[in-house]
């Protein structure tokens, strides 16, 4: 989602859509940005109330943030974020490992008994996508 700050207020592009007829009914929304850099990652939270954008000053006011739709459906609406809280933690990335590398028996599918062994497919079948 494409996104841009102005005097303290987020704004987003919308389609007329599901989400744009929610925030009249339900217009108490969190935005969460996440992103990376010089190898760290950081992710914010914006919690408050969003509104559909109609007058003609912020209109133009969010145009010149550079607001703007990547995707490829049109986005015609604007939705204003008016903050409650923002909160935000930066963090290094972590290497992947299995937390129980130990504590977890995995036995070699050749050292298994018959009976424990996966099953082969039967040669003129083809498997089931259901199963």
């Amino acid at each position: 989602m494409n996104f841009a700050v102005a005097d303290g207020i987020l704004y987003i592009r919308s389609a007329h859509d599901a989400k744009l007829r929610l925030l009249t009914s339900h217009p108490t929304v969190a935005f969460e940005i996440d992103g990376e850099e010089a190898g760290e990652r950081w992710s914010v939270v914006v919690r408050g109330e969003a509104a559909h954008v109609d007058l003609d000053a912020e209109l133009r006011r969010s145009r010149e943030t550079g607001l703007r739709s990547m995707s490829p459906t049109p986005k015609p609406h604007v939705i204003r974020i008016a903050p409650r809280s923002v909160t935000g933690r930066r963090f290094r990335e972590r290497e992947e490992r299995d937390p129980l590398p130990s504590l977890i028996f995995r036995a070699r599918a050749e050292t298994l008994p018959p009976a424990a062994q996966p099953p082969h497919p039967i040669a003129s079948l083809a498997p089931r996508a259901d199963v």
